[in-house]
Formats: C-alpha cells, structure tokens, sequence
C-alpha cells in the first residue's frame, strides 16, 4: 500500500500590490482515508436506469486518476453484485483489496414553462411614404406632429439637409434645419413564455473492503444542469438533455473523485519582507531571496533564506516564516508547521498570512 504526501505540482510566482505571492497546487490526500489507501481495486457495474452509461463514466474517471504521471489505481472490472456481501465475493475471487460498486437513483430530464420578461430594441414603423420637401417630417417622425405637440422622450433634435428652389435665381441651394424627429428604435418590455430544461443525477457510488467486508464508502453524489429556450432563440437552439446530463453526471462525479483519491488544491502563499532585526548580511540575503523569487527560483531563494538563518543570531518572523514556505513547497509539513509556530511567537500581534499558513498546514497534517 502506497501513501503519497503532499508535494508541489508547480510553482507561479505571481507579484501583487501586498508582495510577492506564490501561486501552487498541492496534491492532498482524498477526503475519505481509508478509502483512497487501497489502490488495488474493482469495479463492479452499477444497477439502475443508464447504468451501463454511470458505469463508463465512473470507469473512465478512475482510470484517468494518476500521480506523478502513474495510474493511482490498478482497475478490475466485473459484473455487477447485489448488495456488499455479494460484491466482497467478487473482490475475494479478483484478488482486490477493495472493490467499487453503487446504483443510479436518479437518472432524467424535464422541461417546464417559465414566464419572463424580455426587453429589446424595435424598429418603429414610418407611415409617410414620400420624401418630398413638404412631407419630409410625416417621414421621419411616422406621423405629422402639431407645432405646439410636447417633445417626446423617444425624440431628438437632427440636422436635416433639404434642397430648396430659390425662384428669384431659377437655381437650388442647400438648406440646414434642424427638426424633431422619433427614434427609428424604441425599448419595448414585452412577456414571453420560455422553456426550462433541467436534467438531474443522483447516484450512491459506494466501496467495500474486502479483507473486513465493512463498507468503507457510501455517499450520494447528485447535481443539476438546466438551460432556457426561448421565443426568438431558434438560431442557437436549446441544449440538448443528453448534454445537460452528461454535465450533471460530471460534476457529480467530481465531489466523488475527491472522496476516494488524491487531487489538486490550489493556493496562493504570500512571502514577507520585513527585515528588522536582522543583521546586514541577514538582511541582504533575506532580501535577494525574495528578488529570486520574483524570478521564480524557489531552491536559490530558500539557500539565501537559510544562509540568512545562518548569519543572524536573533532571525525574526518574516525569515522563519518564508523558510517555512520552503519546507511547505517540499512537502515537509511538520517542518514547516515548526517554523511557522516559531515565527508567530515572535509576534507581538497576529499576522494574517503566519495564521493562515499554521492553519493550512494543521489541516495538511490532520489528513495524514
């Protein structure tokens, strides 16, 4: 049986407003322990409607578990089992240490109206048909409007360029005026009756062990997925059912995948830079490990800060803090739960990012 700590994917260094911050995934344990222990594994078709479809589902999401680039689990299959008693057989003939099995409780689809409101643009309609001189306004506004007629909060002022015939020189010239005119568009509330298509998963994946015959593992995963079709959004068509539930079905099986084996969590841990107290030789390397830092060069930057240990009889928080950073990065967490409680005694108040880096470790440890 293989126990794998936490370590370090990758490191981003990301720089910020409050200091240098670095950005990593740490691979932590399964949320249930005793499940992921056992790598050895079946897994057993699961009953209930489309359970050959669960089945490939939950079959390719335990293959694509790997750590380090290696598979996490070695997957038997077999056919499906009553009940635990039935599936621990099954494992005792395989040769497992525990074996997978469930039922699909919920597997389905439904449609329903929903009454809504939709605001948009509409063209308003031009009744005046001839753009002559004497029917240019009945064009632009739809209707002739009495000079004395209020102004309209759909209309606006333009500049409207008319040719006129002067008669005393028998030749046209161009006149500006300016006229009030309506909107070609105004904003209409108008209510449409929508569809709302909702698709949701229930299933009750669940592990025996097979040396005790307990049942180690049985938790109901279930989510929803819903999409809206309405009047007017022919062009994109509504999703379809079997896309909803295959969505469905996916996130449920990612709360499952985090109950029995390792995944990635990320966070962001910022570094400090205070450098009182500290010798100038201390403080020149404290500092240019956090300029390596910046650089994205944690091991150079963890020598400095170690060298910077070395020269400086009295270190203060911030160095036995990022020096506790190093030992988080390496996966030593009690190394760096040590620094971290050492850095906080030399407070004289709470420091955010010392309170939260104990916290994450503790946890980190609890797990293991």
């Amino acid at each position: 049986m293989r126990i794998f700590p936490p370590f370090i994917l990758f490191v981003t260094l990301l720089l910020g407003g409050c200091g240098p911050r670095l950005h990593t995934q740490f691979l932590v344990a399964a949320e249930n322990p005793r499940v992921y222990q056992h790598q050895n594994i079946a897994l057993l078709d699961y009953s209930g409607t489309a359970s050959h479809r669960v089945t490939r589902q939950v079959e390719q999401t335990l293959s694509a578990i790997e750590v380090r680039g290696v598979p996490y689990f070695e997957l038997h299959r077999a056919e499906r089992a009553e009940d635990a008693q039935q599936a621990r057989q099954r494992g005792q003939r395989l040769g497992v240490d525990a074996v997978h099995f469930g039922r699909v409780l919920h597997y389905g689809w439904h449609d329903e109206p929903l009454s809504m409101s939709r605001e948009q643009w509409c063209k308003r309609p031009y009744r005046g048909v001839k753009r002559n001189k004497d029917q240019l306004q009945a064009c632009l506004y739809g209707e002739e409007r009495p000079s004395n007629h209020p102004f309209h909060p759909h209309e606006e002022q333009v500049e409207v360029v008319i040719e006129e015939s002067n008669s005393g020189h028998g030749k046209a010239h161009k006149s500006v005026r300016k006229i009030t005119t309506r909107r070609t568009k105004e904003r209409v509330t108008t209510p449409v009756i929508c569809r709302k298509r909702t698709a949701r998963v229930e299933i009750l994946p669940q592990v025996v062990e097979v040396a005790s015959g307990q049942l180690i593992y049985s938790k109901k995963q279930q989510a929803k997925r819903w999409a809206l079709t309405c009047p007017g959004d022919q062009a994109k068509g509504s999703t379809a059912a079997e896309t909803l539930l295959a969505q469905a079905l996916s996130q449920s099986l990612t709360a499952y995948r985090q109950d029995i084996a390792p995944y990635l969590r990320a966070v962001t841990i910022p570094l400090l830079e205070e450098t009182q107290g500290l010798s100038p030789r201390a403080t020149q390397n404290l500092l240019q490990g956090v300029a390596f830092a910046r650089d994205n060069r944690m091991p150079r930057a963890c020598s400095l800060w170690q060298q910077s240990l070395e020269q400086s009889p009295s270190p203060n928080a911030a160095l036995l803090y990022n020096l506790g950073v190093c030992q988080e990065v390496a996966g030593d967490l009690a190394a760096a739960d040590q620094l971290y409680q050492q850095a906080e005694a030399l407070l004289s108040q709470p420091n955010d990012a010392i309170s939260r880096a104990i916290a994450r470790v503790n946890g980190g440890l609890q797990r293991y």
